[in-house]
């Protein structure tokens, strides 16, 4: 019983780290950009910019259902998988952003996608850290 319980705070740890180490990947994304690292594109299609956007969009909606099925989960096991793959569709946001700069140089398309992204993983915070067990 002492080692389900170690177990279950291993894996609280684990999630936690994961989490915040996504949420730093994005800020890494953000300063390879500002601080000029990748190069901003010109004159690239500017119809890549909307429909990245509208892909980020649709991937936070499924990012949100993960992480709503890995809290209604009563096994740890399946809830780790949710909530991993509930993050990873949210930094799939930023990467758009990343992916939109590259191509486009549209910082506009650019910005909110990386604000999409941060904003998705930021609410889909672990529900213990919440308090909720």
């Amino acid at each position: 019983m002492e080692d389900k319980s170690k177990d279950v705070q291993v894996n609280k740890q684990v999630v936690l780290i994961i989490w915040v180490a996504l949420i730093g990947s994005m800020f890494i994304y953000f300063g390879l950009i500002q601080f000029g690292f990748i190069p901003k594109a010109v004159g690239g299609n500017e119809i890549i910019a909307p429909v990245l956007l509208s892909m980020g969009v649709i991937i936070a909606f499924v990012s949100k259902f993960m992480y709503k099925k890995a809290n209604k989960t009563e096994s740890p096991q399946q809830a780790f998988t949710f909530y991993v793959l509930s993050w990873a569709l949210a930094e799939s946001g930023a990467v758009f952003g990343l992916i939109n700069y590259m191509i486009t140089g549209n910082e506009i398309y650019t910005y909110l996608l990386f604000l999409l992204g941060l904003l998705t993983i930021t609410t889909n915070i672990p529900k213990f850290i919440k308090g909720k067990n």
